[in-house]
C-alpha cells in the first residue's frame, strides 16, 4: 500500500529548495547557525549543547556539534532538491536524478567551504565538505521510499477542495506547467 504524500506545484518546490540553500549560504558565510543539542530522547532540540546525549550508544555525541549541523543542513537541501525534481519518470531516470542531487548538493557544500576561506571569521574545512556530501546522500532514502509513496497534487487533497480561497488558487497548476498540481492530467497523460 502506497503512502500518500502531497505534491506541491513545481514553483513552490523550487522556492523551498532555494530558501534552504539561501539559509545554508547565510549560516555558512554570514553568521553561525543556532546551537542545538541531542537530549537523552534523541530528539533535536534548540538550546545549548549538553554533555550527555541520547546518541551515547553510537558514539555520535563525540563528534563536534558543527558536524551534526552540516549533515542535517545538507540532508535537508538534498531532500528538498529531490522533492523539487519528482515527476512521473521511470526508475532508471530516478537513479540518475538521485546521483545528480548528491553531486549538486555536495558541490554546493564544497563551494561554500572554499568561499569560507576568504572570510576571516570562518574556516573552510575539507572534513566539513565530506560531511556535507555524506548528508547529501540522505536523498537516497527518499528515492528508495519513492516506490512506496504516491504523490498527490495538493489541489486534489480534500481540505483544499473544501476551501476554494487564495491558497487553492495559488497552488493550482497552470496549463503550461506540467509538473505542478491541478491541471487535471491523469497518470497516463490524458486530461480529465
Amino acid at each position: 500500500m502506497a503512502v500518500r504524500f502531497p505534491l506541491f506545484p513545481r514553483s513552490v518546490r523550487w522556492a523551498a529548495t532555494g530558501v534552504v540553500a539561501a539559509v545554508i549560504c547565510y549560516w555558512s558565510l554570514v553568521t553561525t547557525p543556532p546551537a542545538f543539542s541531542w537530549p537523552r530522547t534523541g530528539a533535536l532540540v534548540p538550546g545549548p549543547a549538553v554533555a550527555t546525549s541520547g546518541l551515547h550508544a553510537t558514539g555520535l555525541e563525540r563528534l563536534p556539534r558543527s558536524t551534526h549541523q552540516h549533515a542535517l543542513a545538507y540532508a535537508t537541501l538534498a531532500v528538498t532538491l529531490g522533492y523539487a525534481l519528482i515527476d512521473e519518470r521511470g526508475l532508471e531516470l530516478r537513479l540518475r536524478e538521485g546521483l545528480f542531487v548528491v553531486l549538486v548538493v555536495t558541490g554546493f557544500g564544497a563551494a561554500l567551504e572554499v568561499a569560507q576561506l576568504s572570510h576571516p571569521a570562518r574556516v573552510g574545512s575539507p572534513i566539513d565538505a565530506i560531511v556535507n556530501g555524506l548528508g547529501a546522500t540522505a536523498v537516497s532514502v527518499w528515492y528508495g521510499l519513492d516506490r512506496r509513496m504516491e504523490f498527490v497534487p495538493v489541489t486534489v487533497l480534500p481540505f483544499l477542495r473544501e476551501r476554494p480561497g487564495t491558497a487553492a488558487r495559488f497552488l493550482e497548476r497552470s496549463a503550461d506547467d506540467p509538473g505542478s498540481a491541478g491541471s487535471g492530467e491523469t497518470e497516463n497523460g490524458t486530461v480529465k
